[in-house]
C-alpha cells in the first residue's frame, strides 16, 4: 500500500508569520463602547509580525480597536482585537493584529513563512 502524499497547508490553521514567546512591556489604550478611554501597562506574551497576545484587565470585545505602545521605543500602533479569552482574576488574554503593517514594531526581523507540510 502506497503512503498518502504530503500536502501543503494553505488555509485554516496555518500561521501567516512565526509566533515567538517574547515578553515585551507595552501600554494598552482602549475604549469600551462610549465609556471612558482606559490605559494600562501590560506585557505582550507572544508576538509575531502581524500582532501578538497579551493579558489586560480592560474589558474589550473582538473587533474593538486598541492602541499598543511599545514602552522601549514609544512607537504606537492601532490594532484590532482578534481574540478574547476567558476572564480570570488577572484579566483576560487578548490576541490583536496590527491594522497596518508594522514590520519592525517588536524590533525583530521575522522570516517569511515557508510552506508547511502536513504530517511533519
Amino acid at each position: 500500500m502506497k503512503p498518502a502524499p504530503k500536502l501543503e497547508r494553505t488555509g485554516i490553521g496555518s500561521r501567516r508569520s512565526q509566533r515567538l514567546k517574547l515578553q515585551v512591556p507595552v501600554w494598552v489604550h482602549s475604549q469600551c463602547g462610549k465609556g471612558p478611554r482606559t490605559s494600562e501597562e501590560a506585557v505582550a506574551l507572544n508576538v509575531n509580525l502581524r500582532g501578538g497576545l497579551l493579558e489586560i484587565k480592560a474589558r474589550v470585545e473582538r473587533g474593538d480597536v486598541i492602541v499598543i505602545v511599545h514602552k522601549t521605543t514609544l512607537e504606537s500602533r492601532e490594532c484590532r482585537v482578534a481574540y478574547v479569552g476567558p476572564s480570570t482574576q488577572d484579566g483576560r488574554k487578548i490576541g490583536f493584529e496590527f491594522k497596518d503593517p508594522a514590520t519592525n514594531f517588536w524590533g525583530i526581523n521575522f522570516p517569511e513563512p515557508g510552506p508547511r507540510l502536513i504530517g511533519r
